[in-house]
């Protein structure tokens, strides 16, 4: 669930988004990556989501557009699994959350993070927030990450996960060097 704000009217909405539902009726929809606003790994399958809809204050309405990207695929045998939630309409930005409000949307990302265990208490990398858990044949880490400031908020979050079949957790170097080569156009 994320929250988004308009700063001319104040409107916020929650949107709920994961990769096994949808919001306001939409679905995700096939896209060629290379028109993604999420860029990650060669030979990743891609998906789009408009995520829209209505917010109010004081009675006020206010339309506010966002739309979701995820990725997905397999990378030097690594599994991962990327989200990029970003608001589209003008003045508006993501409200930013608590460690603790940010925690289960990792968990709660899609079937794989919900049958994980053994998971870790989260830790800080750089501006995300990473835990690792595992699955019955893996090794991974969840993170969650706020992209630049935008108004009183920001202006995308970036969330998911990376799973390998290598035994050992995965080092905070190896997160940090897979992380970055998830990025936004």
């Amino acid at each position: 669930m994320f929250r988004i704000a308009q700063s001319a009217s104040i409107a916020t909405l929650s949107i709920a988004c994961s990769l096994s539902s949808s919001a306001w009726g939409a679905s995700w929809e096939p896209i060629d990556c290379t028109k993604s606003r999420l860029q990650v790994f060669p030979n990743a399958k891609c998906e789009t989501m408009d995520a829209s809809g209505s917010g109010s204050k004081s009675g006020e309405a206010a339309r506010i557009s966002s739309r979701s990207y995820s990725a997905r695929g397999t990378y030097e045998g690594t599994v991962f699994n990327v989200s990029l939630q970003k608001p589209d309409s003008i003045g508006t930005f993501i409200v930013p959350r608590s460690v603790d409000e940010r925690i289960p949307s990792i968990k709660s990302f899609n079937d794989i993070t919900r049958g994980g265990k053994n998971w870790s208490d989260s830790e800080r990398l750089g501006s995300a927030i990473v835990v690792t858990f595992e699955t019955a044949t893996r090794k991974c880490f969840g993170f969650h990450d706020y992209g630049p400031p935008k108004g009183t908020g920001y202006a995308h979050v970036v969330y998911g996960f990376f799973c390998r079949q290598q035994p050992g957790v995965f080092k905070l170097d190896e997160m940090r060097e897979l992380m970055a080569k998830v990025s936004v156009r």
